[in-house]
């Protein structure tokens, strides 16, 4: 068998269906929403992993690569089963067990415990979900940005989700702003645009002087803000922390109303 990466569109639906077979066959679940696999009609095993929502979201946290990391038993019988039976070579059946197994399990038993939205944890109050539509046009954007691994991209989007969701409800902000005195400066509609790493800001976007391309006015100032959690624009935060990561942008509603200039320093 050739490497995942040098696989044809051709090899990987081929391989998908034995996938789908092979779970069929050997893998069902048990009385007590354990995963069964069985080598032989009689001869079945229980493994430790469970299929239920709280397992989904707590244990496997959505990601399906983690079913080959949580029993080791699946992963021995599994194994045992497509060298012995299918005569597949250890690395055909690592190959297959990981790329192609591996997702039809999570396929058959968990996908349908997803819910409509992306969540942190059940288990905490979340400001912040997404539902289907806004995951799709996220997800277009990290296809935007090259990357086309869609789990990749799903793993990423859930750890934003859950960055948001962790933030404190009173937040202090940094933004840079060019005005030719501090009189000029608007303390109603400071702004859309901020961060939480006032050194990053400076560093990358004064001393490096790429502010200096979108300044309207003689001198740059840095504010800092306090606002709420209630006033994060969460769409578009996500949207530019999936487009432009290295900025670690919060996105403010209605050009930053609502919220409080605490200090102005000239850079």
């Amino acid at each position: 068998m050739k490497k995942f990466s040098d696989l044809t569109e051709e090899d990987k639906i081929r391989f998908s269906k034995f996938a789908k077979t092979f779970v069929n066959e050997f893998i069902k679940l048990g009385d007590d929403n354990f995963i069964v696999i069985c080598n032989r009609p009689n001869n079945c095993y229980r493994t430790n992993i469970r299929v239920e929502k709280d397992y989904l979201i707590n244990r496997l946290n959505y990601d399906q690569k983690r079913i080959g990391y949580l029993s080791n038993r699946l992963f021995n019988v599994s194994i045992e089963i497509l060298e012995d039976l299918f005569e597949f070579s250890t690395d055909e059946s690592y190959q297959l067990l990981f790329n192609f197994i591996y997702p039809e399990i999570y396929n058959k038993f968990y996908k349908p415990l997803e819910s409509d939205y992306i969540n942190e944890s059940e288990n905490r109050t979340n400001k912040y979900k997404l539902n289907k539509k806004e995951i799709e046009y996220l997800i277009s954007l990290y296809e935007d940005n090259g990357i086309f691994d869609r789990d990749y991209a799903l793993e990423e989007l859930q750890s934003l989700v859950s960055y948001l969701n962790g933030l404190n409800n009173s937040l202090k902000l940094y933004r840079i702003i060019c005005a030719d005195s501090e009189e000029d400066i608007d303390d109603i509609n400071i702004g859309s645009h901020y961060t939480l790493n006032r050194r990053n800001l400076v560093k990358n976007h004064y001393n490096r002087g790429s502010v200096q391309s979108h300044c309207y006015g003689d001198r740059v100032f840095l504010l800092t803000v306090e606002t709420t959690k209630s006033n994060i624009d969460v769409m578009e935060t996500l949207s530019n922390n999936i487009l432009f990561p290295n900025e670690e942008e919060i996105t403010l509603k209605n050009k930053g109303k609502g919220s409080v200039i605490l200090s102005i320093e000239e850079l």
